[in-house]
C-alpha cells in the first residue's frame, strides 16, 4: 500500500457536531481517505451533560462518510462520558488502520496523550490541532514553567500544528515551533442546514424578534454556547452594565 492510499487517521474522544462534517469533506471534495477512532459513542448514543443539567444525543448525522472505530459503546456499557473514557485499544486501532499521518484534537484529556504517545512510538507523522492559548489560565511560574518544558517537547514531535486562530498561532511561535509546522486551521461548520442569506434574515427575522417579544428597533445580545462560566457568560452579562 502506497503512502498515498494510506488514510488520514483522526483520534477523538468522541463524535463532536462541527468536526464530524469536516472530516467527511476531507474525504469527500479532496479525496483524502479519513478514518476516525473515537474513544466512545456517547454523544450519538445519548448521555448525560453536567453544564446542560440534562440528557440528550446529536440529532444530526456525524459517523457516516468515514470509516469509524468505537473503541467503546454505550449500548455494550461503555463510556458515557469524556471522564469515563480509558486509553485501552487505541495502539491496536492504529496498527489496523495503517495511517499515512494521525491528527489528534488536544492533550487534555488522558485519552488524547495516549494517542499522542501511541503515534510517536510508532514513528507516524503527528498533526495536531487543539484549542492553544496561553491566556485563558492563570498559572505559577512554576507550573507555567514546566507546562511550557513539556509543550515544547510534545511539539518538536509533530511534523505540523494546526493553529485555530491568533491567539493560537502566537502559543506555537512563542514555544519555538517554526512558522512551515504551522497550517491554520480555524473552526468552522457545515451552513447547508441554515438559512445565511440576506434575503432569508429579512424573511426570518420579524418572526423571530415577534417571539421573543422584540420591537423592530429594540437592541438583542446573542450569547450561543452553554450557560455556564466556563463558557463566559457572566463577562457578557458584566460587560453589558458598559454599553451606553
Amino acid at each position: 500500500m502506497s503512502r498515498r492510499d494510506q488514510p488520514l487517521v483522526v483520534v477523538e474522544t468522541h463524535p463532536v457536531q462541527y468536526h464530524a462534517p469536516v472530516y467527511r469533506a476531507v474525504q469527500e471534495k479532496y479525496g483524502v481517505p479519513v478514518e476516525v477512532i473515537y474513544g466512545s459513542d456517547f454523544s450519538v448514543a445519548g448521555s448525560h451533560d453536567a453544564e446542560f443539567n440534562s440528557s440528550f444525543a446529536w440529532d444530526v448525522d456525524l459517523t457516516t462518510g468515514n470509516r469509524i472505530t468505537f473503541l467503546s459503546q454505550v449500548c455494550t456499557g461503555g463510556a458515557r462520558s469524556v471522564e469515563e473514557i480509558r486509553n485501552r485499544g487505541i495502539g491496536d486501532a492504529l496498527d489496523c488502520a495503517v495511517p499515512a499521518a494521525v491528527l489528534v484534537t488536544g492533550y487534555q484529556s488522558s485519552f488524547c496523550f495516549a494517542a499522542l504517545y501511541e503515534a510517536w512510538r510508532r514513528r507516524l507523522p503527528i498533526l495536531f490541532r487543539a484549542e492553544t492559548t496561553d491566556h485563558a489560565t492563570r498559572r505559577s511560574p512554576i507550573r507555567g514553567l514546566g507546562r511550557d518544558l513539556a509543550l515544547r517537547c510534545l511539539y518538536s514531535r509533530c511534523s505540523r500544528v494546526l493553529p485555530i486562530g491568533s491567539h493560537s498561532r502566537r502559543h506555537y511561535t512563542r514555544l519555538g515551533v517554526p512558522e512551515r509546522k504551522m497550517i491554520l486551521s480555524p473552526y468552522c461548520v457545515d451552513i447547508a442546514p441554515f438559512h445565511c442569506g440576506e434575503a432569508d434574515r429579512q424573511k426570518l427575522r420579524p418572526g423571530a424578534r415577534r417571539e421573543l417579544d422584540l420591537g423592530a428597533e429594540d437592541i438583542a445580545i446573542l450569547f450561543s454556547g452553554k450557560l455556564s462560566r466556563r463558557k463566559g457568560v457572566h463577562l457578557l452579562a458584566e460587560s453589558v452594565k458598559w454599553l451606553p
